[in-house]
């Protein structure tokens, strides 16, 4: 029997349409926030385990010394409070351990067996980047005195060293390579006079350095160079993400706002959105399984990110953050009482690790002698000259003051 070419032209078209729907469609996933997205067969159960005031949000967690730790704090405008707080699994006491003088804490890292707190903002400083560093038990305050600084947003571990995220107007990096006790300015990002740089979510990937970094009112993917950043092109561009987080071979984020985000997988070479869309707020890795929790208190969690599960519904509170720790999964935010509140199993070990070393301190070993007369008339004197104020006064006046407030200057030196 004799096809007609307007048959054939139809059943090849039908054909090409099936090919090319299963193409685009194969890693698809429906929406999270619908009930018939993914299997709902692994249900993770998650208690409430902290509740804290008197600020809103708790956020930044992590595990150290076999306690888990948080931060209770205001998020998204001016406010002078983070007040560090410790969960300890095993008494399911929850203590409150340090207060931060700064608008918002940065994130924190476990460096050498030592916990460092960055100041998202630090309110007391003198144009200084402020981080306190604690065993568990004492805590110790340490500068970085390459000023400006008005944001130190971050802390990682880098090249066998410290590398702190910092930002005035200019963002900036600056690097330790003794554990916190001495820094070193060791980038600044080029940044035209009428915009404001900054840089967040730095990782390491594949053996190179990745960040968020916003410039220019431009927010993009960057890698490292070694002398300045380049821009990940295959990433989303311009628009907003969050969460970054390196899970098996793909780095992942968050792209875009509100009820529509997006998850996105980067390979090194190549950028995909998988997955599905939702009100997600941020993603944790566990090694095994990749998480990501939605301000509407859904869990979900998926081992490629193509294809996912459902644990069911956090209640009492928004989610802000999610981290997995020693293997669990815990979960803060904003709890619907006006308090911080974490989520977190309900039996769990976090490891209590070895003997912490001896507390990082930038006190001189041995105190040097000083004349105190001398050293008053001279800081009054600079500080009288506004022309010592250039470069926010780090040619001598910023020099002076520290060494005498390290050398223990006499009562009512500073009055």
């Amino acid at each position: 029997m004799q096809i007609s070419r307007n048959g054939m032209m139809l059943a090849l078209l039908a054909c090409l349409a099936v090919i090319m729907t299963f193409y685009f469609t194969r890693g698809s996933v429906a929406n999270p926030s619908s009930d018939s997205a993914g299997q709902e067969t692994k249900k993770l159960r998650l208690d409430v385990i902290a509740q804290v005031g008197p600020w809103p949000v708790a956020s930044r967690l992590i595990g150290y010394r076999g306690k888990l730790w948080f931060a209770n704090s205001v998020k998204g405008r001016n406010h002078n409070s983070a007040d560090i707080w410790s969960f300890d699994p095993d008494t399911r006491e929850t203590r409150y351990e340090r207060h931060l003088y700064s608008q918002d804490a940065g994130h924190p890292l476990v460096y050498k067996g030592l916990l460092y707190w960055p100041f998202e903002d630090a309110l007391q400083s003198a144009g200084e980047g402020v981080v306190e560093v604690t065993d568990g038990v004492t805590w110790s305050p340490l500068i970085i005195p390459n000023s400006p600084i008005y944001h130190t947003s971050q802390l990682l571990e880098w090249n066998d060293g410290l590398l702190a995220i910092t930002g005035t107007r200019n963002a900036g990096l600056q690097r330790s390579r003794d554990a916190g006790r001495s820094w070193e300015e060791f980038y600044i990002h080029p940044t035209p006079s009428t915009h404001v740089s900054r840089i967040k979510e730095m990782l390491l990937f594949n053996d190179e350095t990745y960040a968020s970094l916003k410039d220019t009112k431009v927010k993009r993917l960057v890698r490292w160079t070694g002398s300045g950043f380049q821009t990940v092109s295959s990433w989303p561009p311009n628009r907003y993400f969050n969460g970054l987080r390196v899970h098996r071979e793909g780095l992942f984020g968050i792209v875009g706002r509100g009820r529509e985000r997006e998850i996105w997988r980067f390979d090194g070479r190549r950028s995909i959105r998988v997955g599905f869309k939702g009100a997600f707020v941020d993603l944790a890795s566990d090694g095994d399984q990749l998480w990501v929790v939605s301000n509407d208190g859904r869990l979900w969690s998926s081992q490629t990110g193509d294809s996912w599960t459902r644990h069911g519904d956090l209640e009492n509170g928004r989610p802000v953050s999610i981290q997995a720790i020693a293997g669990g999964i815990y979960v803060a935010g904003a709890g619907d009482d006006g308090r911080g509140i974490v989520w977190g199993p309900s039996e769990h070990v976090i490891p209590l690790d070895n003997k912490p070393p001896k507390l990082i301190s930038q006190l001189p070993a041995k105190k040097t002698a000083m004349d105190w007369a001398a050293a008053g008339q001279k800081i009054d004197a600079l500080l009288s000259d506004p022309s010592t104020y250039i470069d926010a006064g780090r040619s001598e006046v910023r020099r002076l003051i520290v060494q005498a407030s390290t050398n223990g200057a006499p009562s009512g030196f500073f009055a």
